[in-house]
């Protein structure tokens, strides 16, 4: 499966099952429940993508790979859309990413629980 950031190959840092992909409708502010008839009124602006990217435990050089590139306010994000059933490229942010530390082996540190909500823009 193809996941890049910013040109950079994320895939073999992705834990197994570890994308989960969302679309999203962002709708106008006159959109909702009307309260004369209770009927629900909806004008789509636009469909987003969301991907929560769960990461397996890291190198330290790794995540610093993974924390420096997603550091960036806007990343270029290309991937295999479920929802086109082709690679789909779009410009996303992500924001609170985690990471806890797990042990370290013959003097490298190694991080879990490392998890990248990504919004479309």
């Amino acid at each position: 499966m193809r996941f890049d950031i910013d040109g950079v190959d994320f895939a073999p840092y992705i834990a197994r099952g570890g994308l989960k992909f969302q679309k999203f409708k962002v709708s106008s502010k006159d959109s909702g429940r009307d309260t004369q008839d209770a009927k629900m009124h909806l004008t789509v602006l636009a469909q987003k993508h969301k991907i929560t990217a769960t990461f397996r435990p890291l190198k330290a050089e790794e995540a610093a790979v993974v924390f420096s590139t997603l550091g960036n306010t806007w990343v270029t994000v290309t991937f295999e859309s479920p929802f086109t059933g082709g690679e789909y490229s779009c410009r996303m942010y992500s924001d609170d990413l985690p990471a806890t530390f797990l042990m370290e082996k013959d003097g490298v540190g190694y991080y879990q629980g490392i998890e990248a909500p990504l919004i479309e823009e």
